[in-house]
């Protein structure tokens, strides 16, 4: 089963860190460590800074407007190939945990509507390593005079 944490990163954060992932990704991974009270502080700190609220409401939304997925509190299900594919995805109030199996199908399609609704989605699979943006940031600078 793959499980991936999907965090809202403020906008600011997200191109500042752009072509950094693996900064914010040491970050996340430095925060799930138990840490002394302190230190926890500082961190929770830090997080309510670059990590923005999402909002279940919206989300719910779109996700039973643009598929098939089951829901029961803050959890949505969907099954995708005849059963050779599922996903689950709960939302936090600030992080979305997604949990599939199987083909990846359910999964892309949790991925992708998440993407069109914020581009700003960082995603981390800490078992095996990987991260990254679900919709890169591209911004260009234009040098006028």
């Amino acid at each position: 089963m793959r499980q991936y944490m999907i965090y809202l990163i403020e906008e600011e954060i997200s191109r500042y860190y752009f072509g950094k992932e693996h900064k914010l990704y040491e970050f996340f991974l430095e925060a799930k460590q138990d840490h002394q009270p302190r230190m926890k502080q500082l961190i929770q700190k830090q997080m309510d800074y670059i990590v923005r609220p999402i909002s279940y409401s919206e989300i719910s939304k779109i996700l039973q407007r643009h598929c098939r997925c089951l829901s029961h509190a803050n959890m949505f299900s969907l099954n995708c190939s005849n059963g050779t594919s599922s996903a689950k995805l709960m939302i936090q109030e600030k992080e979305i945990k997604l949990l599939s199996k199987g083909y990846y199908d359910a999964e892309a399609t949790f991925l992708e509507i998440l993407r069109q609704f914020d581009k700003h989605f960082f995603a981390i699979d800490y078992a095996s390593h990987q991260f990254g943006w679900l919709n890169p940031i591209k911004d260009a600078y234009y040098i006028t005079q």
